[in-house]
């Protein structure tokens, strides 16, 4: 009964995003238990580390499950998984900032074109009135063009650099996200038996 109270409380921390907390609360129990209830808890470990994005020593925590656990497909799954994540494609927000001196050709870069195609028309407008206007000698309507133009293009470059940033974070996301359903643990304590279940669900 404690192990399975300290489970549930770790569990809830991890849930909470307290890792600190659910680390500590999963590292009682492998200290004090055996068998799958302390593999259960490494794994449990590990997915708090992977949160946390520490890939080395989540991939390390997972390495420490046992061959004969139930729960080492899932560990073995997710620690080589874990071994390709820096190999995942990325969008520098350098370039992505740099290309955007044209407008939207930062977003066609992250791949969103129709923000592209925005950028490039709302600047396009902006500095064909600007210019017209000031062919017209209307300079004061022109500035103020002008100025709303130079807050729009500086958007245009600070959004190319938020949307490699927002590529990055996606293509990470569904990556591990991916390996999570892939292996899939929950745990189940049936009050009429008062039995402890520990169910693991694969996608292959």
């Amino acid at each position: 009964m404690l192990n399975n109270a300290l489970y549930l409380k770790g569990m809830a921390e991890k849930n909470l995003r307290r890792y600190d907390d659910a680390l500590s609360t999963f590292d009682k129990i492998i200290k004090v238990s055996s068998g799958e209830y302390r593999n259960k808890a490494i794994y449990q470990s590990a997915l708090v580390l992977v949160d946390m994005e520490e890939w080395k020593r989540a991939s390390e925590t997972f390495s420490q499950i046992p061959k004969e656990s139930v729960l080492f497909p899932a560990a073995s799954n997710f620690s080589s998984g874990l071994e390709n994540i820096d190999n995942l494609p990325r969008k520098s927000p350098a370039i992505a900032g740099t290309l955007a001196v044209v407008p939207g050709a930062g977003h066609l870069y992250t791949e969103r074109p129709r923000d592209a195609l925005l950028a490039f028309l709302l600047n396009g407008a902006f500095i064909w009135a600007a210019v017209e206007l000031f062919e017209d000698e209307k300079y004061v309507a022109g500035g103020v063009v002008t100025f709303f133009e130079l807050g729009w293009y500086s958007g245009n470059i600070y959004s190319a650099v938020s949307s490699a940033h927002k590529y990055n974070n996606r293509v990470k996301g569904e990556f591990l996200q991916n390996l999570r359903e892939r292996s899939s643990l929950s745990y189940y304590y049936d009050n009429r038996s008062s039995s402890n279940y520990l169910i693991l669900s694969m996608r292959f």
